[in-house]
């Protein structure tokens, strides 16, 4: 507890429960690049939705996965109803997540998979 960060009181306007993510799996992982940064790294990874219109995309870290120097993240998407198809150009979204040396410590592979494929970088 930090004495100098103040306490948040009850409101009514605020909901102090925990926000679940929906994602679902992102219909396939196209490209996976680890970037090299001051202090640590940042995993990129491009996939392509099998529907238009994803949004909030995000890597996910899998716990139940993630042991023996392997890091695997789920990358996900919220979607809305929409029509199947259209230009994979379209359908592409790109999300990352940044990782400090002490996260990386021990990490040779980083995985990240979609719901029809696995990407996977070795350090």
């Amino acid at each position: 507890v930090n004495p100098l960060i103040p306490r948040r009181r009850a409101s009514i306007f605020r909901d102090d429960r925990p926000v679940v993510y929906q994602g679902r799996l992102i219909g396939e992982v196209s490209e996976l690049l680890v970037e090299r940064r001051p202090g640590g790294a940042v995993i990129r990874a491009t996939g392509v939705a099998d529907r238009m219109g994803p949004w909030d995309v995000r890597l996910v870290k899998v716990d139940e996965e993630s042991a023996d120097g392997v890091l695997t993240f789920d990358m996900r998407n919220l979607r809305q109803p929409g029509p199947a198809g259209g230009s994979e150009w379209a359908r592409s979204v790109t999300a990352a997540v940044a990782l400090s040396d002490n996260d990386l410590a021990g990490i040779r592979t980083i995985r990240v998979k979609g719901a029809r494929n696995v990407r996977t970088v070795r350090r």
